[in-house]
């Protein structure tokens, strides 16, 4: 970690950044990159609007789990 420093060549320090920027040297994609380059497909659609949906069920019932642990949390 050092080096780059040193030498100036900052665009080495990419792997302290990993998710955001590039891997250097021939490592695997960002995370960044995965989503951008993500193609939605049927199946993907599907899986969103699942997600969706059971989110909005649960916060129609009230947020069970974290609800209990917020009043739980008050109450001590």
């Amino acid at each position: 970690m050092i080096g780059p420093l040193v030498s100036r060549d900052f665009l080495a320090l990419g792997y302290l950044f990993w998710p955001v920027t590039a891997v250097p040297e021939g490592g695997t994609q960002s995370f960044l990159t995965f989503f951008l380059t993500l193609e939605m497909t049927p199946l993907m659609v599907f899986e969103i609007v699942l997600t969706v949906l059971g989110a909005g069920v649960w916060m129609y019932d009230g947020l069970p789990g974290i609800k209990d642990l917020y009043e739980e949390q008050i109450d001590s």
